[in-house]
């Protein structure tokens, strides 16, 4: 089991900073978070901070600015999500949790699937729901395909981050997305944005209904 001893400290952190102009975006976006979600988020940037310091799940050089560079990011995400409440989400490759646990804070009511297939990243990430007390949310340590039969048409929205292999993605999620689904994906800048629209609308034609997808360049 993976274990980040959280601890309170005297002086700021170096990612406290960051956390602060997150709360001022939150605050300009009105997303309205409560005191609960607002400090869940401050946890769980706490734990990516000193659970990187173990394993590499961000880069060593992010550590300080993990909330802009990472957190704010994924929260982002949030306004495409907003118009699908109680939705059924998964979050496909979610690494150290990003974007599937900030989404899942910011809302509550939805469904999560956290895939991740490496051991030591779904361990930590199990961690993170216990200490965040997240419910309504699973963590799979198994690649996506095995969980066709078991999410066959189930799934609202996936959300991919760093895509570079769109017709991949598409085999992957295909079983899974219900018709008229929503892929959320955010691009590399080396796969570029044109090809990868053309993949998904040629790709969109061999679907039993639409797909409506955002791509984001990071």
């Amino acid at each position: 089991m993976f274990h980040v001893e959280h601890r309170e400290f005297d002086r700021p952190e170096d990612w406290e900073e960051g956390f602060a102009e997150l709360l001022v975006w939150l605050q300009r976006t009105h997303l309205n978070l409560t005191n609960t979600q607002c400090g869940q988020l401050k946890k769980y940037c706490s734990y990516l901070y000193y659970g990187s310091s173990k394993m590499n799940l961000i880069a060593e050089g992010d550590r300080g600015v993990l909330a802009t560079k990472h957190i704010l990011p994924s929260m982002g995400l949030a306004g495409f999500l907003s118009a699908l409440p109680n939705a059924n989400i998964l979050d496909l490759g979610s690494g150290a949790g990003l974007p599937g646990i900030p989404l899942k804070v910011i809302f509550p009511n939805s469904y999560f699937y956290l895939i991740e297939s490496r051991r030591k990243r779904a361990n930590f990430l199990r961690e993170v729901v216990r200490m965040l007390n997240l419910r309504g949310i699973e963590i799979c340590n198994v690649r996506v395909e095995t969980l066709h039969a078991r999410l066959a048409n189930k799934v609202d929205v996936v959300v991919s981050r760093a895509t570079k292999n769109m017709d991949a993605l598409f085999e992957w999620i295909g079983p899974i997305l219900k018709p008229h689904g929503v892929l959320i994906a955010t691009l590399d800048q080396e796969r570029g944005m044109q090809k990868a629209k053309g993949i998904i609308l040629r790709r969109k034609s061999e679907w039993r209904g639409g797909v409506s997808w955002y791509g984001g360049v990071r």
